[in-house]
């Protein structure tokens, strides 16, 4: 399954930081510096949560298991907000 930003999502970056605006309820959400790392990988191109999790590994040489719950949790909280889409 590929992953992208909703189009509707507002967002900038600030420092290391992402800040995203809510589309469903307005509101202002941030992410840390992982997370705003997944964010712009997913704002240059569609991605599948196995890419992310590569990533994750070969940046912070994190073991699968730790990247993947990481991406996991990542991609499972940006859904049910409506940050992202299935493509």
């Amino acid at each position: 399954m590929m992953l992208a930003i909703n189009e509707d999502v507002v967002f900038t970056q600030i420092d290391q930081d992402i800040v995203m605006m809510d589309p469903n309820s307005g509101e202002y959400h941030g992410l840390n510096t992982v997370g705003a790392e997944l964010w712009n990988l997913l704002d240059s191109k569609p991605m599948t949560q196995d890419s992310m999790v590569s990533y994750l590994q070969k940046e912070y040489e994190l073991d699968e298991q730790t990247a993947t719950t990481d991406v996991h949790a990542f991609v499972d909280t940006m859904l049910k907000q409506d940050f992202l889409v299935k493509t």
